[in-house]
């Protein structure tokens, strides 16, 4: 028997009687959902509810009124007149039947009716005859429960009775609806009172604005940042405020242009803004802002802007105190390189000398016993040629040991940076057997920083001697082209690669292979900070066989 459930009574002996349960409602999980979104099973008793219970009963003169909600398997009372427990089953609820209606449900004599002349409700306590229950709406429409009455003697309802409890049942929803929305109301008044929390525990400081820049809200963070009050700042404009903003730069900074604007004209966020301000004339901070608009009315007018302010006026000392080390530490670099290369720049130079001398000694003692005559001018040209190669490699230390870090870009031929660093070198790789091969095009004109270029250069070439001054074969390969708007310089040396673990760290300061006392570690390092600076980069290419380091200098 569908929707039939077995009650068990005691007579003389058992015997079982069948009743017909109250069908499931159309929507039966959205009607459980809406119920329990009310979140008031269970809850304590409460006035309101109780007087509409007493009101019931004295209007409809019946000994029973409740307040009946209608859950998954039982009927609850919110509130209830004339009996003392606080549930039923749902299988025995008449107001199971009720909330199926759109109307007023009413039995004017439950044992005359089949569905529940077997109800133990009917058979036994609390003996009931009589019952009209009018259906409670949810706020979203579903039938939840009922306002209903309830005798232990037949009778009808008046017209005036069943105007009540429509009007009733309308007032506990309309109460249901308003618990519910007091609750949501608490719930957002947690929720702001946390995030104000949140908000002020922020170290960065935060200032909301509305469309035309006014400041509705501010945390503790900002008014300490701006040495201000809330009083001070909360209804006005950056604009009326005494302090002076500037760009990075030290231009001036129009509130047209400040990233706030910036972000309510656009309704893009404005990200990592630098901005000086002055918050008193002795007072300067730099500070980095976000600003990100917001959209409360509708998705294409920004309605607010909230922006970030973090003070980056120790960071910007800690970076320049850096800069300052790096420029140090880069210097120091060259010198050790200089120390490295001394040998072979002595010899370089020892040499040519020793042949000028030679010449110089021929020269004064043939000059003091016959004279000279024109067979000698090839001694002279040999003594110019000499000269010009000492000049050389002293052009090359003036070129290297120049600090070129505030130096402008400027065109310079690339061939001539490479010879001003290989005149530095050349005879230490002679004398230990190293070949060096050039290829690319002599005249390439290059704007950069040439000083810079020849210390990456020579940072190379002291790294390949180092690598390779074991391997039976030593060659240095350093070829340059154009590829891709991009002139590149590819060094290759006769290493067969780097290991990939070590090819992960090459790049960072202070990391070396070399043994304790041969090299800084910051050849690489610097050489990478020197071709950033020129947009560039220097990158160790793992593909190739042999050992392959590529720089980029971007032509566009």
């Amino acid at each position: 028997m569908p929707n039939e459930t077995p009650l068990f009574y005691y007579l003389k002996f058992p015997i079982i009687i069948y009743m017909s349960a109250a069908p499931k409602y159309p929507k039966e999980q959205q009607r459980l959902e809406s119920l329990r979104i009310l979140n008031i099973l269970d809850s304590l008793p409460e006035k309101d509810f109780d007087d509409i219970a007493a009101i019931a009963a004295q209007i409809c003169q019946t000994p029973i009124a409740l307040i009946s909600l209608v859950d998954n398997d039982r009927q609850w009372f919110k509130s209830r007149v004339g009996i003392e427990g606080d549930e039923t089953s749902k299988d025995i609820a008449f107001c199971a039947h009720a909330i199926l209606q759109d109307d007023l449900f009413v039995v004017p004599d439950a044992t005359k009716d089949a569905r529940f002349a077997d109800n133990p409700l009917v058979t036994g306590d609390p003996q009931i005859r009589y019952y009209a229950g009018m259906p409670i709406l949810s706020p979203d429409g579903y039938p939840i429960g009922t306002v209903c009455v309830i005798d232990s003697k037949p009778r009808t309802i008046t017209p005036a009775e069943s105007r009540s409890l429509k009007a009733l049942s309308n007032q506990v929803g309309r109460l249901l609806e308003l618990k519910s929305e007091l609750a949501k109301a608490e719930q957002i008044r947690k929720r702001l009172e946390i995030k104000k929390i949140a908000l002020d525990s922020i170290t960065e400081g935060t200032i909301l604005q509305d469309s035309k820049g006014v400041v509705v809200d501010c945390n503790s963070a900002a008014l300490a940042m701006f040495e201000t009050t809330a009083k001070q700042i909360i209804g006005k404009t950056p604009a009326e405020t005494n302090w002076k903003i500037v760009a990075d730069d030290g231009s001036e900074l129009t509130q047209e242009n400040h990233p706030a604007t910036m972000a309510l004209k656009t309704g893009k966020p404005q990200v990592n803004y630098v901005v000086c301000i002055h918050i008193s004339p002795t007072n300067l901070k730099t500070l980095k802002v976000n600003s990100v608009p917001l959209f409360l009315n509708d998705k294409f007018n920004a309605s607010h802007v909230i922006s970030t302010f973090e003070d980056i006026s120790n960071l910007r000392k800690l970076e320049a105190e850096c800069r300052r080390l790096e420029a140090h530490l880069g210097e120091s670099a060259k010198l050790s390189m200089l120390g490295e290369m001394a040998s072979g720049i002595a010899h370089e130079i020892n040499n040519p000398l020793a042949t000028i001398n030679s010449w110089n000694q021929h020269l004064m003692r043939k000059l003091t016993k016959q004279g000279l005559d024109l067979a000698d001018l090839k001694h002279f040209e040999s003594i110019d040629k000499t000269c010009a190669r000492i000049a050389k490699v002293i052009k090359g230390l003036r070129t290297y040991s120049h600090s070129a870090e505030n130096d402008p870009m400027a065109p310079a031929i690339f061939s001539q940076i490479l010879e001003d660093a290989l005149g530095l070198c050349r005879e230490r790789f002679h004398q230990h057997g190293y070949v060096i091969k050039i290829e690319g095009d002599e005249s390439f004109i290059l704007t950069c920083r040439s000083t810079q270029v020849a210390q990456v250069l020579m940072s190379l070439l002291t790294n390949s001697f180092d690598a390779i001054k074991k391997l039976p074969e030593k060659w240095i390969s350093i070829k340059s082209y154009v590829e891709d708007d991009t002139f590149k310089v590819k060094f290759t040396d006769a290493g067969l690669g780097i290991d990939p673990i070590v090819a992960k760290k090459i790049m960072h300061p202070f990391f070396t292979t070399k043994e304790i006392g041969k090299g800084t570690g910051l050849g690489l390092s610097i050489s990478r900070e020197i071709m950033l600076g020129h947009n560039g980069d220097v990158i160790y290419d793992s593909n190739e066989l042999n050992t392959t380091f590529i720089l980029t200098f971007p032509l566009k």
